[in-house]
C-alpha cells in the first residue's frame, strides 16, 4: 500500500495538494489548487495500482479506469460533483472532480445535535424532493451513484438549513463507482469485486451481499439517509439484521403519509420498493401512498375433478293430504350438503293447499314496556344528580385571582377588568438563527473577519486542521463569546466554552468549529465582531550532526552568539482607529526583526501574524518579556504602562514574512 501524498505535491504540473480530505474509503480523496485555473480549489481522488500485479493486469487496470472516467465525465448536472480530469503518475491514478463549497449533510446533523434537535419532516421531504429528480437523472443514463450516504451529499454554499429560505441545492458527490474501481485495482487479478464499496449501514442486502446494485439500491441509501435525519440516530442502532427491518419510528415524529413512502423503500428485496425515483415522487405527492406490495402467496394446487353423480329417477308425486302442515316449535334446519354429493331430492309440495311458514321474528328489547319504564327511571336520576352538581358549584365561592400585570407604555390610574376576556396565545420561542461559513485555513496563515452578530443568532467558521497543530482563535467585541468544538461534535475543552480567546493544540486530523454567539449579558441586540484565527504546524528543531573526538578533559559547549537585532519605529496613524497596519520584512536564526510603536497606558495593543512560519515575542519598553508572550502568532492586551513596545519577529531559519499591528482605546 502506497503512502499518502504529502501537502504541496505537485501532480500533474497542475493540482497541488493541501491536505487530506479522506482516508477510510478504498480511494484517497486531497483538497487541491488548481495552479492552471487560478488556484480554484478541487477535490483530487487518488486510486493507487497494485505493485505486485502484473503488467498485464496493470494495461486492464487503466483501460477500466478510463472507461468509468469518461462515463463520468459526460454527466452534466448542477446537482453531480462530476469528473473534471484524469491522469497517471508514479503508478498512481487521479481523478480531478469539482469540489464543493458548503457543508454535508452529516456536519449539519452535528450542529443539530449539538443544540439538542435534529432535522424536521419538512426539511427531510424537502431533501427527497431535490434529490429524487437527480437520480432520475443518474438512472437514465444506466449510472447507479452506488454510495448515497450523509456524508456524500453537500449543501452548496454557507447554509444552515433545508427550510424553504435556504438558497443551495444538495448535491451527490463520491461515487461509488470510484470506490468499486480502487477496490478492484488493489487485488492481485485487478478483478476481484467487493462487497464493501458502500458504507456499512446504508447499503440495501443485494449490495452488501453481493456487490450488486440497482436503481432502487440507490432509493434504499437515500430512505437511510433521510431516517438518520430524522432521528439522528446510527443505522446500526435502529436496523435488525436478522429480520431485515428499520426500527425507527418510536425515534423521530413523522407523518404516516411519509412513513409510508420511507418504509417501502427501506424494503429489503428490489422487488418490494419503488422501482424508479419518479415513483417515490409521486408518492410523495400522493395524500395516501400505496404500502409496499405484500410477496405473492404460493399457488393453491386446484381440487381433482369429481365424477359426475348419476341421473337420479324423478320421484311419484306423494298422495295429497287432506290436511293442512302447520308449524310447531323452532323452525327445521337444513343439513349442509357436502360439495361432492349430489344434492337431496326436493319433495314437491302439495297442489290442493300451501301453507306458508312466517319467519322467526327476532326479539326487540325496546318492545317489552317495563324495559321502557326501567330505562325513563335512570335518565331521571342522572339528570337530577347532575342538575344538583352543577348548582353545588355554581354556589361555590370563587377565589379572587389578583390581575396580572400587562406592561403598557402608560400606565392607567384605574384599570377596569374586561369582561370574557379572550386568553392571548403564548409567544412562541424565539428561532435561533444560525450561519455557517467554511475557511480553507492553511498553516501558516491568518484569517480574520469583521462582521455583525444579530440578536441570538449563531455564527460557524469550520477550518480544517491536522493533530498536533496550533490552533489561536480570538474574538474582539463586547458582546460576542466563543466556543470551539472537535470533529466528533464535543468541546475541544473546558476553557474553550464561553471565552474571547483560546490557543491550544488539536488532538485529531478533521474539521474544527468555531462557534460565536451573544453573550448572556450583551447590552446590544446587533453586536460587532472581529475574528482573528491562526493555525500553525509546531516546527520540530533540526538536530545539529556533533561529532565526538577524543580528548583529554572535556572542553565546554561553546555559547551560540547572540542573535543582531534589527530595530524599526513604527508610527501608527490615528486616523487607522484601531485597522491593523501590514509591515512585511525577514527574519532568521542570526537576526530578529523588531518594530517599536509607542503605546500609552489603558489602549490595547494587538500584533498577529499573517504570513510566514514566524513567532512573536512583545516586550515592555525596559525590555522585559510580557507574560504568555512568547512563541506566539498573534496576541493582544491592554498595556499599564506607557512607553515604547517592542515586537520582535523570530524565525527558525531564514523566512519572508508580514504582520499587523494595531493600537485602539479600551473600551470604557
Amino acid at each position: 500500500m502506497l503512502s499518502p501524498l504529502e501537502p504541496g505535491t505537485l501532480l500533474n504540473q497542475r493540482y497541488r495538494t493541501i491536505r487530506l480530505l479522506d482516508s477510510t474509503t478504498p480511494e484517497r480523496t486531497y483538497l487541491a489548487r488548481d495552479e492552471g485555473r487560478f488556484n480554484a480549489l478541487c477535490v483530487v481522488a487518488e486510486l493507487p495500482l497494485n505493485p505486485t500485479a502484473t503488467e498485464e493486469v496493470k494495461a486492464k487496470s487503466r483501460e477500466r479506469f478510463q472507461q468509468e472516467a469518461n462515463r463520468l465525465y459526460r454527466l452534466q448536472h448542477p446537482q453531480v460533483a462530476g469528473v473534471q480530469a484524469s491522469f497517471e503518475q508514479d503508478g498512481r491514478l487521479f481523478l480531478v472532480l469539482t469540489y464543493i463549497e458548503g457543508q454535508t449533510l452529516r456536519e449539519l446533523l452535528q450542529a443539530r445535535q449539538r443544540e439538542g434537535s435534529n432535522f424536521s419532516e419538512a426539511e427531510v421531504r424537502s431533501l427527497l424532493e431535490r434529490l429524487l429528480p437527480v437520480l432520475d437523472y443518474l438512472h437514465r443514463h444506466n449510472i447507479v451513484h452506488g454510495n448515497i450516504t450523509p456524508e456524500t451529499i453537500a449543501l452548496r454554499g454557507n447554509l444552515a438549513g433545508m427550510g424553504k429560505n435556504t438558497e443551495g441545492e444538495p448535491v451527490l458527490t463520491h461515487f461509488g463507482a470510484i470506490s468499486e474501481l480502487a477496490h478492484r485495482f488493489q487485488s492481485a487479478d485487478g478483478q476481484s469485486l467487493s462487497t464493501v464499496a458502500a458504507r456499512i449501514g446504508y447499503a440495501p442486502p443485494e449490495q452488501r451481499q453481493t456487490g450488486q446494485s440497482n436503481p432502487s439500491s440507490d432509493l434504499y441509501a437515500l430512505a437511510a439517509t433521510a431516517v438518520v435525519l430524522l432521528t439522528g440516530k446510527e443505522p446500526a442502532e435502529l436496523y435488525e439484521p436478522l429480520n431485515q427491518t428499520w426500527q425507527w419510528q418510536q425515534f423521530a415524529r413523522v407523518s404516516p403519509a411519509l412513513t409510508v413512502v420511507l418504509e417501502r423503500m427501506l424494503q429489503p428485496r428490489p422487488s418490494e420498493r419503488y422501482t424508479a425515483a419518479n415513483e417515490v415522487k409521486q408518492a410523495l405527492a400522493s395524500p395516501q401512498p400505496a404500502p409496499p406490495p405484500q410477496p405473492a402467496a404460493p399457488p393453491q394446487p386446484a381440487a381433482p375433478p369429481q365424477p359426475a353423480a348419476p341421473p337420479q329417477p324423478a320421484a311419484p308425486p306423494p298422495p295429497a293430504s287432506n290436511l293442512a302442515t302447520v308449524a310447531v316449535g323452532r323452525p327445521q334446519q337444513t343439513a349442509k350438503a357436502s360439495p361432492s354429493s349430489p344434492p337431496p331430492p326436493q319433495k314437491p309440495a302439495a297442489p290442493q293447499r300451501q301453507v306458508s311458514i312466517p319467519e322467526p321474528k327476532a326479539y326487540a328489547l325496546l318492545d317489552n314496556p317495563l324495559v321502557i319504564t326501567l330505562l325513563a327511571i335512570i335518565v331521571a336520576i342522572i339528570a337530577g344528580v347532575s342538575a344538583w352538581q352543577l348548582a353545588s358549584f355554581l354556589s361555590r365561592p370563587r377565589p379572587t385571582e389578583a390581575p396580572s400585570p400587562v406592561p403598557s407604555e402608560s400606565a392607567a390610574e384605574s384599570p377596569s377588568p374586561t369582561p370574557n376576556a379572550t386568553p392571548s396565545p403564548s409567544p412562541s420561542p424565539t428561532k435561533v438563527s444560525e450561519t455557517t461559513r467554511r475557511i480553507p485555513l492553511l498553516a501558516g496563515e491568518s484569517f480574520v473577519d469583521r462582521n455583525v452578530l444579530s440578536g441570538r443568532a449563531i455564527a460557524n467558521y469550520i477550518i480544517p486542521g491536522s493533530a498536533d497543530q496550533r490552533l489561536q482563535a480570538r474574538v474582539r467585541s463586547e458582546g460576542v463569546l466563543l466556543k470551539i468544538f472537535q470533529p466528533n461534535g464535543r468541546l475541544i475543552s473546558q476553557e474553550a466554552s464561553s471565552v474571547k480567546t483560546w490557543e491550544g493544540t488539536l488532538p485529531r486530523a478533521g474539521d474544527y468549529t468555531i462557534q460565536l454567539f451573544s453573550a448572556p449579558d450583551a447590552k446590544q441586540s446587533d453586536s460587532e465582531y472581529e475574528l482573528n484565527l491562526r493555525l500553525e504546524t509546531p516546527v520540530a528543531p533540526e538536530p545539529s550532526p556533533s561529532v565526538e573526538e577524543p580528548s583529554a578533559s572535556p572542553s565546554p559547549t561553546p555559547t551560540p552568539p547572540e542573535p543582531t537585532v534589527e530595530s524599526e519605529s513604527v508610527t501608527y496613524p490615528p486616523a487607522l482607529q484601531g485597522e491593523p497596519l501590514e509591515l512585511s520584512g525577514a527574519t532568521s536564526p542570526e537576526t530578529v526583526k523588531r518594530y517599536l510603536i509607542d503605546v500609552k497606558a489603558g489602549q490595547v495593543l494587538q500584533a498577529a501574524v499573517l504570513q510566514g512560519r514566524v513567532n512573536l515575542e512583545i516586550r515592555f519598553p525596559d525590555s522585559r518579556l510580557v507574560e504568555d508572550a512568547r512563541g506566539v502568532q498573534l496576541w493582544e492586551g491592554e498595556v499599564l504602562q506607557s512607553g515604547q513596545y517592542q515586537i520582535d519577529v523570530r524565525g527558525d531559519r531564514a523566512r519572508d514574512f508580514k504582520i499587523s499591528i494595531a493600537v485602539r482605546d479600551s473600551a470604557p
